[in-house]
Parts: structure tokens; sequence; C-alpha cells
């Protein structure tokens, strides 16, 4: 993959490097690769959307690409909203989930959120060591950001059951990875209507 231009600032002081391989988390025996861009500091929300332009995201303070040796299987998409059209699928899904109630937060600790992380990492990575992430290492992991980032927080009633963590780009929307928008075991106090599996659109 080529490197984004780098003929002016600030792109002329980013470094990019490739990692060393790692087991693929979505191929099973396969080997993946990222292509890193450094510093973290320099890559603020136009350095950032012009990054995610070249199909780069960020995982925590990591802004990063697939670059694996053999395989171009990841496919970078940028969804455009005001052109979707909503399937069978989706349109089932959204009045299934009707009664979900979307709140806009400024980035910030919330303990329910760190709850639902919690339960997340538990059930689906238990054991990686992010199961074990104390406050203050899951504020650092998500919640700090050189670029425009708000929650997305999805309630139940008064149970919070899901939340997004969303960078705001000029030209759309980017889902910080990982995000809480995967669904966690809820509470036995929740209402019944499962809250499902949700996608953040990229840009």
């Amino acid at each position: 993959m080529a490197l984004p231009d780098d003929s002016g600032l600030p792109f002329s002081l980013l470094h990019f490097y490739a990692t060393s391989p790692y087991p693929c988390s979505y191929l099973p025996g396969r080997e993946a690769r990222s292509q890193v861009a450094t510093p973290p500091h320099l890559i603020d929300t136009e350095v950032y959307g012009a990054l995610v332009r070249r199909g780069f995201r960020r995982s925590g303070a990591f802004t990063y690409r697939p670059h694996c040796d053999d395989c171009r299987a990841c496919i970078p998409v940028r969804l455009p909203v005001a052109e979707l059209k909503h399937n069978r699928a989706q349109r089932r899904a959204l009045k299934d989930h009707s009664g979900l109630i979307a709140r806009e937060l400024p980035l910030g600790f919330h303990d329910e959120h760190y709850v639902l992380y919690t339960r997340y990492q538990n059930a689906r990575h238990a054991g990686g060591g992010m199961d074990e992430d104390s406050h203050e290492q899951y504020a650092h992991f998500l919640l700090q950001s050189r670029v425009d980032t708000r929650l997305i927080e999805f309630s139940l009633g008064d149970i919070v059951c899901m939340v997004s963590i969303v960078d705001v780009l000029g030209d759309g929307l980017s889902s910080v990875i990982p995000s809480t928008t995967r669904i966690f075991p809820a509470p036995a106090s929740a209402p019944t209507t499962s809250c499902g599996r949700r996608s953040s659109a990229a840009p």
C-alpha cells in the first residue's frame, strides 16, 4: 500500500511503520500486519480525516490500516448515509429496536459505560488482558483523543445497553475501534427486548 502524500505539512512530519505479524482476528490460521501512523500528537481532526480517506482507522491512540503481506481481504468502507436504502433485515431491526433512545455525550468517563466495556471484554476476549483493565487503563485507551470525539449512548428504559465512540470528521463519522458498539449481556433488570448487534457507519 502506498503511503499518504507527504509533500506538505503535517504529513511530512509523520512516520509510518509496519508491525510484526500477529494472528489475524478475522480469518482463522492467517497472520496479519498493520501500518501505523506516528506520532499520535500530530494527528488532529484534519490530519486524521485525511488518513481515514486513505484507509486508516483509530484504535485508542493508534492510527493504523491493514498492511498484510499476502492478503487484501480487509477493505475500508465509506457509507454515504444520505443514499442508504435499508434492506428487509435492516428495516426489521429498526422496528425491533425502535425503543432505543440515543443520547450524544461529550467524551468522558461514566461508570455505566465502563461496566459495559468490562462485560464485553470478559465475554469476547477473556484472558486477553484487556478483560482486567482498570478505570485508568480504560480511560487511557478510549477516552483520550486529539480529534473531535463524542459518545453516543443507547438505552432501553433506564438501562444503558450500548455505547458508540465516534470521531466527528469534516466529511463524516468514524467509529473508534474497539468502540463499545457491540452488545453486552444485559442486566437482569433490563427490558426483555434484546438490543441485538449494531455497527457504526463509516465516514
